[in-house]
């Protein structure tokens, strides 16, 4: 498929303070073998020297706004609402995406146009490691009761659905992304959110990165997610949901990526394996 014919992406950065890595993130941008692209940068006026690093890549950036924002779903909002792409996605400024990867999701929305969203694999990279996560189909009650397979880095949705379902919550902090996929999932079609077996992007997990401090607040957070998304039940009652759907994560995890991965599932949280391909060297 010519690159010039297939859909155009839109792909949003917000930062702040991100100058250790933000440089990597936009290169990973810039290098995609894709023409059909839209960058919008979003950083919440740092003062780490970010802002000198987003200059020197001006011209590769379509929309670049510094501005106090209310936290990054608010800053991500802000930025999709002047977006023009048909496909939405955002990259956090210490993550980056892999070689080809706006090729291969362009080509398959193009040739699959009922499905609304994308997602696929991604790398950990924590101590100059990678490990590869691997994820699973979508399945709506895996992903309100058990874990989130829908890698945020790692996943790409048409503008439509979107708009459909109100854009990011600005309210919430750490588990926005949680929150937009589950009321995707609420919306959606099970055979329009499709999985690919690909890796997209690598994560990075450091001292200040959301992630790295924590997750109390991760979890208070997808607690008031799951109240709204109607977990009413009882502590016994959630208890033996969560006991019946390992094994719907049991067949999920056997029938994409086979038994072997099952036990590494078990033994590496999140189905963690380590990765060999050269491609996932990082830059």
């Amino acid at each position: 498929m010519k690159n010039d014919l297939l859909p155009k992406i839109t792909v949003v950065t917000v930062v702040k303070n991100g100058v250790k890595y933000i440089e990597r993130s936009i290169q990973s941008v810039i290098k995609q073998n894709y023409i059909n692209v839209e960058y919008i940068i979003y950083d919440a006026c740092s003062t780490d020297g970010t802002q000198k690093v987003l200059n020197k890549y001006k011209a590769y950036i379509d929309k670049l706004v510094i501005e106090p924002d209310s936290g990054p779903a608010d800053a991500l909002n802000k930025a999709f609402s002047n977006a023009t792409g048909d496909i939405y996605c955002w990259i956090n400024a210490d993550d980056y995406y892999l070689p080809d990867t706006f090729f291969k999701v362009g080509n398959y929305f193009f040739e699959n146009p009922d499905t609304q969203l994308l997602y696929g694999n991604y790398c950990v990279k924590k101590n100059d490691r990678l490990i590869q996560k691997l994820k699973i189909p979508f399945n709506y009650k895996v992903a309100l009761y058990r874990y989130l397979m829908i890698a945020q880095p790692s996943s790409f949705w048409r503008r439509s659905i979107y708009n459909d379902v109100g854009g990011l919550d600005s309210t919430l902090k750490f588990c926005f992304d949680y929150d937009f996929f589950l009321r995707v999932g609420q919306k959606v079609e099970l055979k329009k959110i499709v999985y690919l077996n690909i890796d997209f992007s690598v994560f990075e997990i450091h001292a200040m990165s959301k992630t790295g401090q924590g997750d109390k607040n991760f979890k208070v957070e997808r607690k008031i997610i799951r109240k709204r998304m109607g977990v009413e039940k009882k502590w016994f009652d959630r208890k033996i949901t969560k006991f019946f759907l390992n094994f719907k994560i049991i067949y999920l995890v056997v029938s994409t990526h086979g038994i072997k991965n099952l036990v590494r599932k078990f033994i590496r949280e999140d189905q963690s394996v380590e990765t060999t391909q050269d491609v996932h060297k990082s830059g």
